[in-house]
């Protein structure tokens, strides 16, 4: 596919995996094979542009950020988003809230909201100051109305009714943590995964953060200095994505709530049956923010 990069997989309701890709979109059917997209119009447009994002709404809308501008697929048929900001025309991440709300950070490090008939018009300002204009990594909807928003320059909770932010401090050295990714596990424990940090967790019910980092004089501490995509599995395992190193890909690993403790994963064979397999499993797990 002369692919070289991907940046985000979604799966839709009829079991197609949509895979951004740095020379185009690419769809797989169910079994794999290759969706076949019609190579005209908005779609000739996708097939040789560098896609950023992709994210399923409740109504299995895909939405699609490029860095050529915001596009939507809905019954198969693609559509462009007209935007009158020179700002919105690259597009670093994609977030859907509780209520089914397309909302984009785009290349000037802020956040819109995209217009849709009959959903209220919300704005968030005052962003980029807390933020420092750093890139916006990823977004947590924590309660209704109440954002967690995660940015090169530290984390941020933003209440719609108050209209505030406050500084979510994950350590008390008082240094802004760059967020990779969140996850809310289903008990209700709050993970945070940055960069050069490690990881940051949160037990339901509590305040204070426990620290998962890495010791390089230790071969027992966390694997890894950076997380950028956290997922829960159905039997509570905590599955934590890094970066591969070289020709082995030792980027993954996982948090067994039983044990308390961290399983490193290993892929040494890159045959093309062992990606698909990676490829199902990044999506059947749901990861955010990688």
């Amino acid at each position: 596919s002369g692919q070289s990069g991907f940046s985000s997989i979604a799966k839709d309701n009829e079991g197609k995996i949509w895979i951004a890709g740095d020379h185009g979109l690419l769809v797989l059917k169910p079994d794999l094979s290759l969706d076949d997209q019609k190579t005209s119009g908005v779609t000739a447009q996708l097939a040789k542009t560098k896609i950023t994002v992709i994210k399923k709404d409740p109504k299995n809308r895909m939405w699609i950020g490029t860095e050529n501008g915001l596009y939507i697929s809905s019954t198969g048929l693609f559509q462009k988003i007209d935007c009158d900001s020179a700002s919105m025309h690259a597009i670093n991440e994609i977030f859907i809230d509780s209520k089914g709300t397309a909302w984009v950070s785009s290349s000037d490090n802020n956040l819109y909201q995209v217009y849709q008939p009959g959903i209220d018009f919300r704005t968030i300002p005052g962003l980029q100051k807390h933020s420092q204009n750093k890139k916006i990594q990823s977004i947590l909807e924590e309660s209704h109305g109440v954002w967690l928003i995660g940015t090169m320059f530290g984390l941020y909770r933003y209440s719609f009714d108050t209209e505030k932010f406050e500084e979510v401090k994950l350590s008390y050295t008082g240094t802004k943590s760059w967020i990779g990714c969140q996850l809310i596990d289903k008990n209700g424990g709050y993970w945070v995964g940055t960069f050069g940090e490690g990881v940051f967790y949160r037990p339901a019910g509590t305040t204070k953060f426990n620290q998962f980092k890495n010791d390089p004089k230790s071969n027992e501490s966390f694997p890894f200095t950076t997380i950028v995509a956290l997922a829960e599995d159905d039997h509570g395992n905590i599955w934590m994505g890094s970066f591969s190193n070289g020709s082995k890909t030792n980027s993954l690993c996982y948090f067994d709530p039983r044990t308390k403790k961290i399983e490193l994963v290993n892929f040494y064979n890159k045959c093309s049956k062992d990606i698909l397999l990676i490829c199902q499993l990044t999506v059947n797990l749901n990861f955010t923010g990688g």
